[in-house]
């Protein structure tokens, strides 16, 4: 979404930033990956493809997808299957969560 906002902590300060000026910001203050913290940010029927590090099933929301992501050390990224998602719907409320942000494809239902 080109309106999502991140949430910035640095120096016990909050910072709000448009997800496009986040990485000026974070440069600007200097801040490394351990002061950041991710702001669930949903791109709506936008697959992910590929960079899977690990599928979870029954996942409630997009939200609950992006707190697993931010759970992960690993995880950047996420996908999470709505209940629009035609092409499989055996996999509806699946969470996939991932390592890079690569292989961005438009597909219904598909956060």
């Amino acid at each position: 979404s080109t309106n999502c906002q991140a949430l910035v902590k640095f120096a016990s300060r909050t910072y709000i930033s448009a997800m496009k000026t986040l990485s000026l910001l974070i440069t600007a203050l200097g801040l490394t990956d351990a002061d950041t913290v991710k702001a669930p940010c949903e791109e709506m029927n936008t697959d992910l493809a590929g960079n899977d590090i690990e599928a979870v099933l029954n996942v409630a929301s997009w939200h609950d997808c992006s707190d697993l992501c931010d759970q992960s050390r690993e995880c950047t990224f996420w996908t999470w299957v709505d209940e629009n998602y035609t092409k499989n719907p055996g996999i509806f409320k699946k969470c996939f969560l991932k390592n890079g942000d690569s292989g961005r494809v438009k597909t219904d239902g598909l956060i």
